[in-house]
């Protein structure tokens, strides 16, 4: 586990990200950002399902690595990363958003969202819950919300 800011980073399971993919019910021509993308893997996934990606990330150790597993993919130019905080994105033009955050965010992070979606955006929770707003969909502790 890495800590960057108090914030740890730990990667999906293969499972959790199988139905993260599953439960976001990607469409041809959606745009979709993984908050705090760590090494890139739940973007790489989504952009295999041919979903244009964009990952954001605080570290810039785990930046390079999720260049580095992109370059391995052959994904370059199909995934973005950005070196910054998700609290300093715009995320209203974003048709999925996938998250694995942790208990202290969710709150704030839930005001952001449906402030900042727009209608019929979905986000993907991998564990983490948000406090107030009710999933649509939930398998194997990875929740499904719609704007």
């Amino acid at each position: 586990m890495v800590m960057v800011k108090d914030i740890p980073y730990a990667p999906s399971t293969d499972e959790r990200l199988n139905v993260m993919l599953e439960l976001a019910e990607t469409a041809p021509n959606q745009t979709m950002v993984d908050l705090g993308s760590g090494d890139g893997k739940v973007v790489i996934a989504f952009a295999k399902k041919g979903i244009q990606t964009r990952g954001i990330e605080i570290d810039p150790v785990l930046v390079e690595k999720s260049l580095e597993n992109i370059a391995q993919e052959n994904l370059n130019g199909l995934v973005v990363i950005e070196n910054k905080s998700f609290w300093d994105v715009d995320l209203s033009d974003v048709d999925i958003v996938t998250i694995y955050g942790i208990t202290s965010v969710m709150p704030r992070l839930e005001k952001k969202l449906r402030k900042e979606l727009k209608p019929g955006a979905k986000v993907v929770a991998n564990y983490f819950t948000f406090p107030n707003w009710k999933p649509e969909k939930e398998k194997a502790n990875v929740y499904l919300y719609i704007q």
